[in-house]
């Protein structure tokens, strides 16, 4: 007695999952998504659904909890054309998609035609109906169990059983318009799905709209965070990070920001759009923008003013004029460049064109040294002096003063490197 007990209810067991499987919207382990699929004709669209139409099919992730597509046909005018295939927008723009607000999907059922584009809340229902017959399920077996009934029960849990499948096919099968039946599809949630439409006969396909929403949840809001950087294409750092945090779906705009010297060259990652449960990273980058600058080579005698090149006729009362013939003639020569400067000449300043944050290196030393009427290179000047010695002038330059600056990086508009110019002599001892 107690074997037949237990097989019925292993039995009876197996007829009550095998009618809750048949209910939609039931399912175990992953998270599954209503998709639903209805037809519409173009002529029973508003004028907004109408502009929101989009071409092609539907080609997208499903990330949604429920998701809603409507397929609009317009009845083809000559009867003699053949029938358009399903997928003739598709080449337009496969991959579009797009969501209808509510207020435009409801436009339609205000103006008292509700024959429009369906909500994406019908399946709950089901779950209704789920729960109502688990319980009268329970209450009639405990009824019929007490009173020792167990062919009566047996054969409850088996129409029972039929009406699930029946109800469950006819929840698959709904018919929206005279156009075709309403199809009903799940799959897992974060699945890629794409929607070839029906043919349908004497109707051209148009394209699709789209509705969508997640189902809402009683626990706390989730927050995302996105962090954005301001650097230099160098890498050099411009700003702290500033850190933008909000509710999951809500939409972010990261603060663009100017530095001096720089320019915005470009943007790594997304710089306005939804927080996301992930964080979420966004770099500004700049390039380093050119400052005009101006670097001189400036050249003063010992008391800071402008270096004139000296007259040798005139050093030691002429003395050099008899000595050197074409004396008048006579040139310098700046050994940094190889120019060549005139006696009483004022040695102009050297400005170079270069950009701030420009490295530089300028020698030490400089020296000008004295060039016959050929331009042949000439040691120095000389003549005797009253106890037999004999001097002049050798050449002209900086060896007891360089410069301090004479390398480093233009850091102003303007940087100046000064030679402060001293003569240097030959001389002789007296016999």
């Amino acid at each position: 007695m107690k074997s037949r007990r237990f097989l019925f209810w292993i039995f009876s067991l197996f007829l009550i999952l095998g009618s809750f499987s048949s209910f939609p919207s039931f399912s175990w382990g992953a998270q599954k998504v209503d998709v639903t699929f209805h037809y519409q004709d173009w002529d029973q669209l508003s004028l907004s659904q109408q502009a929101q139409l989009q071409a092609g099919i539907p080609n997208e992730t499903i990330t949604f909890d429920e998701v809603s597509y409507t397929f609009v046909y317009q009845k083809t005018k000559t009867s003699t054309s053949a029938d358009t295939p399903a997928n003739s927008s598709s080449a337009a723009n496969g991959n579009n998609t797009s969501s209808l607000t509510s207020h435009e999907v409801n436009e339609k059922q205000s103006a008292g035609t509700e024959t429009g584009l369906p909500k994406t809340g019908d399946t709950r229902q089901s779950y209704i109906t789920l729960v109502g017959g688990c319980l009268l399920i329970m209450a009639v077996g405990v009824f019929i169990w007490k009173r020792r009934q167990l062919k009566q029960l047996l054969l409850l849990l088996i129409i029972l059983s039929g009406l699930g499948v029946g109800a469950g096919k006819n929840v698959q099968a709904v018919a929206d318009t005279k156009l075709h039946a309403r199809e009903t599809q799940q799959i897992t949630k974060g699945a890629h799905l794409v929607k070839e439409p029906q043919t349908i006969a004497g109707y051209t396909y148009r394209g699709y709209l789209r509705t969508a929403r997640n189902h809402e949840t009683s626990g706390p809001n989730k927050t995302g965070t996105v962090a954005v950087h301001y650097e230099a294409t160098d890498g050099t750092v411009l700003s702290d990070i500033i850190y933008l945090e909000g509710e999951v779906g809500t939409v972010y705009q990261t603060p663009t920001k100017e530095f001096a010297g720089y320019v915005q060259k470009t943007v790594e990652g997304t710089p306005t759009g939804p927080f996301q449960e992930q964080a979420q990273v966004v770099k500004y980058l700049y390039e380093k923008q050119a400052v005009e600058a101006k670097l001189i080579l400036r050249f003063v005698n010992a008391l800071g003013q402008p270096f004139v090149v000296p007259d040798f006729s005139a050093m030691k009362n002429g003395d050099f004029v008899a000595l050197y013939p074409n004396l008048d003639q006579y040139t310098v020569k700046l050994d940094y460049n190889g120019h060549t400067y005139q006696q009483n000449e004022t040695v102009a300043e050297i400005i170079f064109s270069k950009d701030i944050g420009d490295s530089y290196t300028l020698p030490k030393q400089v020296r000008f040294t004295i060039q016959d009427e050929r331009g042949q290179h000439v040691n120095y000047l000389s003549s005797l002096n009253e106890d037999y010695s004999s001097s002049g002038p050798a050449y002209w330059g900086n060896y007891w003063e360089e410069p301090t600056n004479y390398a480093g990086t233009i850091q102003a508009e303007q940087v100046v490197v000064t030679y402060i110019i001293r003569g240097s002599g030959y001389a002789t001892a007296a016999p």
